[in-house]
């Protein structure tokens, strides 16, 4: 999760840093690298308020998204983690607040307005199957020292336990000859 806030906080200043160009070409210049070039981004998407939907595309219809909209409203990120179809995702939705700089273009806004949220998909499986396999080589490197250590217990205890089974074996074999030299006595 750490790494992931890392990478949201630089997607977002990037896109950040796009939009206060004011450029559309900059800005979906942007938005295409950043789909294009971070592994494991499986979506990424930049949900508009509607006074931002007002100003450059009215056409657009505002989110019905629950939790854009929720995003919305709260001003705060949100991190959702989700499966969908046996695959492992993070959704992040981060909202884009409006700064003094923000609404040389967005003047129909006001400072601290949310003008977007940018929703970020990232796919988990391939964390979670390096998981798994880190994961099941620990599992196989402590059984195999469990069998390695047990055998090594094993020889040392025969070892050192072998004068005390050849002490016994004498004492049997000594005490069977004093029975039998008792036996010829009588």
């Amino acid at each position: 999760k750490d790494s992931l806030n890392m990478l949201t906080d630089s997607l977002f200043l990037t896109l950040r840093n796009a939009m206060n160009t004011g450029d559309p070409a900059v800005i979906k210049q942007a938005e295409e690298d950043s789909r294009n070039n971070i592994q494991g981004l499986t979506g990424m998407t930049v949900a508009k308020s509607k006074g931002t939907l007002e100003l450059y595309s009215p056409e657009t219809p505002y989110t019905t998204d629950k939790d854009i909209l929720h995003t919305f409203d709260t001003k705060q990120e949100q991190v959702i983690e989700f499966y969908k179809d046996d695959s492992h995702f993070f959704r992040v939705l981060r909202p884009m607040i409006a700064t003094p700089d923000c609404l040389m273009c967005h003047g129909n806004q006001a400072e601290g307005d949310v003008i977007g949220v940018i929703d970020l998909s990232f796919s988990l499986d391939e964390a979670d199957a390096t998981i798994d396999s880190t994961v099941m080589y620990i599992i196989g490197i402590s059984l195999f020292f469990m069998i390695l250590i047990n055998a090594i217990v094993f020889i040392v205890t025969k070892k050192t336990t072998a004068p005390i089974h050849n002490l016994k074996d004498e004492l049997l074999e000594f005490f069977a000859f004093l029975s039998n030299e008792r036996k010829s006595i009588e």
